[in-house]
């Protein structure tokens, strides 16, 4: 075990991603660690390694590397310890808020779903109301009381008396394929444009709010019309995967998504977008899918056991019906968990601007290293 502070890079695979580490930890053998800082500033030095060109010590094999000798013959220059320490805290103080956010904005999504489980799978506001309850917490008043104190046995099991078992296809108005298109145009005309194009790794990052490092691809004008996304369109990753990821990753379209970018967005030829019939069933559906996703139920329904993984979402929303709230219940809980998710969204982009500020304040520091 390596005591903290440390800072950790990879070795081998996905190199030049550098974290800072404040609990004793355990290094793996593809990792490059330090733990002897010799009297320097801990922080310091991994905000110093984050302007290291990686790259220029990479191996020449076909799996990319770094030999530590190599990397040890770099030369730099660094102030003085004091300085270190106001550098580090300054920049530390972004990092900082960029995790909180990230905590903050995991909470929120937890909220999100444990209302969505609450209300729509395990029914508590009926059941308290069952129980002879005049109100449930989060619940608006006139919906509450609009709800039948009755559960009824169908053939999945119990069911609130005025809902209904629908399939996913009867909430929504069209089922759109993706297209990766082409590589990006220095010069887009108005034959073809370029435009944002989510796949699969893209979509948390975009269920937040933000694009991450979505790539730009070019469309033909025509065919950017039929694949563009609008607001209220929930993208899911159909193929794909990894070992230890499957597919089903999910994120809805928000407007204020699209507003933001200066491109369109598009999504891959791996993802699918669902049109649902108007926001709010956008939002409980997007939730659905979020929920499953979080149980593994659609890992049940990858084809493909190397390689590329298919989700048959078909079969998969055949099986696993959707219980309808009536449309007042469904109104209230949108009213419920819309701020929760404004403020996912609002951290989210904060944290864009945190780490641009950030990088902008690192480079500059460092360009100036020679004056030190």
């Amino acid at each position: 075990m390596a005591r903290a502070p440390g800072v950790v890079t990879g070795r081998y695979g996905t190199i030049g991603e550098v974290y800072y580490i404040t609990e004793d930890f355990w290094p793996h053998n593809t990792t490059l660690f330090v733990s002897d800082f010799k009297g320097n500033d801990p922080r310091f030095i991994s905000y110093l390694l984050k302007t290291i060109n990686f790259q220029s010590v990479n191996g020449k094999t076909s799996v990319p590397g770094i030999d530590r000798k190599d990397l040890h013959a770099i030369t730099v220059r660094a102030p003085h310890t004091q300085e270190q320490k106001r550098i580090s805290s300054s920049l530390g103080a972004l990092d900082d808020k960029i995790e909180l956010n990230h905590r903050t904005t995991k909470t929120l999504e937890e909220l999100a779903g444990a209302i969505f489980k609450a209300w729509f799978i395990d029914f508590l506001p009926v059941k308290a109301k069952t129980a002879g309850a005049t109100c449930f917490p989060g619940m608006r008043n006139g919906a509450f009381q609009s709800i039948s104190a009755k559960l009824i046995e169908d053939s999945l099991g119990e069911v609130p008396a005025g809902w209904k078992r629908v399939e996913m296809s009867d909430l929504l108005q069209a089922e759109v394929n993706g297209d990766w298109g082409s590589p990006i145009l220095e010069t887009p005309d108005e034959v073809r444009t370029n435009a944002f194009c989510l796949r699969g790794t893209d979509l948390p990052p975009s269920n937040q709010g933000t694009l991450g490092k979505t790539p730009v691809r070019s469309y033909s004008s025509k065919r950017l019309s039929s694949k563009m996304l609008h607001p209220g369109d929930i993208v899911v990753e159909m193929s794909g995967g990894s070992p230890t990821q499957s597919t089903g990753r999910s994120a809805l379209i928000t407007e204020g998504l699209l507003r933001t970018q200066p491109l369109p967005i598009t999504f891959s030829n791996f993802c699918k977008a669902l049109r649902p019939i108007n926001r709010n069933q956008s939002i409980f559906l997007s939730l659905w899918l979020q929920y499953h996703y979080q149980r593994h139920t659609l890992e049940q329904f990858e084809l493909g056991t190397t390689g590329i993984k298919n989700l048959d979402l078909k079969t998969f929303a055949k099986l696993n019906p959707i219980t309808k709230p009536p449309d007042q219940i469904l109104t209230a809980f949108i009213e419920t968990v819309t701020p929760v998710i404004a403020l996912k969204v609002r951290n989210s982009r904060e944290n864009e601007t945190l780490e641009l500020l950030r990088d902008l304040i690192l480079g500059r520091l460092f360009q100036k290293a020679n004056k030190f």
